[in-house]
């Protein structure tokens, strides 16, 4: 059996060898939410846009984005290079347990289009932004225009 179904079986049973406790600590301290580095900046960027009417992590529409503008149907998903495997940063460079993080990371990725997808499908608009991205104006220009042009049709 090729190394990777092994990896994605035990990824979906969740038993893993060779992880001590001091990882298995660390990493279940790891929370998805308020992340200083990046979602807080993208939180304060929209607040000194003067962009209203968005709230975070609204968990009635697919995937929980991490911004939602209801009115405007646009959800913003930001990314970290290291659990979405950014191929940009190269991020993903592991040592120990190089099959379970490749299945997971790959994971990740694969439910990150789908959730894209289903939201496309909905009518929603889906801005992701990389970690390494949220400090550019690219997305935030992106943003503005079409907050923009929901205002004035």
């Amino acid at each position: 059996m090729k190394w990777y179904r092994l990896a994605e079986r035990k990824l979906q049973r969740k038993i893993f060898e060779n992880v001590t406790p001091e990882v298995s600590r660390r990493l279940s301290a790891v929370r998805n939410r308020g992340n200083r580095s990046t979602e807080q900046v993208v939180r304060f960027r929209l607040v000194r846009a003067g962009l209203k009417g968005w709230t975070l992590h609204d968990k009635t529409v697919p995937g929980t984005p991490d911004f939602l503008f209801g009115k405007y149907r646009i959800a913003i998903f930001v990314d970290g290079c290291f659990w979405h495997g950014c191929a940009h940063c190269r991020a993903v460079n592991h040592k120990k347990n190089v099959g379970y993080w490749t299945t997971k990371i790959a994971g990740n990725r694969q439910r990150d289009q789908r959730t894209t997808s289903l939201l496309r499908s909905r009518g929603y608009i889906v801005i992701r932004i990389w970690e390494h991205g949220v400090r550019s104006n690219f997305w935030m220009k992106r943003l503005e225009k079409i907050v923009k042009s929901h205002n004035q049709g």
